[in-house]
């Protein structure tokens, strides 16, 4: 309604906790491929702030993770499950992530997601020697986890964070 369609226009929204926009996109194209719809407007946000990474910190329900406990894996653990159920060695990882690296830098210097990415103004505070913050206006116009500069050798450097002897890094 606050986007001034007529209220006969249909909308949903899809909370998976995990790739919900990616959820959306593959829903939207379901109906479109199943006659339903001609045109969809899908897309999403994840929001990680509200997330509690911390094993340590994290509110379990007993009721639950006795009845379910996979529900508390974190997604670095799958990640090591993944890798020790298909044999994908630390090596095959790291040759994986570079080329993901090179991929992502190349699309993003060719300005291949320049369309794709709504520039966010904020702030950021930057820590200074004396120990007080000065805050300074950024806008996030790129994702910010690209490595442009990686090697494989650097890649290889990482430590294993999730399992000790495990393979995943960060």
């Amino acid at each position: 309604l606050k986007a001034g369609l007529p209220h006969t226009v249909p909308a949903q929204t899809v909370n998976r906790f995990c790739s919900s926009g990616l959820q959306t996109i593959a829903q939207a194209a379901e109906r479109i491929m199943a006659g339903f719809a001609d045109v969809i407007i899908a897309g999403g946000v994840e929001n990680m702030s509200m997330v509690p990474m911390d094993q340590a910190k994290l509110s379990i329900n007993p009721e639950l993770a006795e009845r379910y406990p996979e529900v508390y894996t974190t997604m670095g653990i799958t990640a090591e499950l993944v890798a020790e159920r298909y044999h994908i060695s630390r090596q095959e990882q790291d040759e994986f992530a570079l080329r993901s690296h090179q991929r992502a830098a190349a699309a993003i210097a060719s300005g291949a997601f320049a369309d794709e990415i709504v520039p966010v103004a904020t702030r950021v505070a930057r820590p200074q020697a004396d120990g007080s913050q000065r805050f300074e206006a950024v806008t996030v116009d790129t994702d910010e986890g690209v490595r442009p500069n990686t090697s494989l050798e650097a890649l290889g450097q990482l430590p294993a964070v999730f399992r000790q002897g495990g393979s995943v890094t960060p």
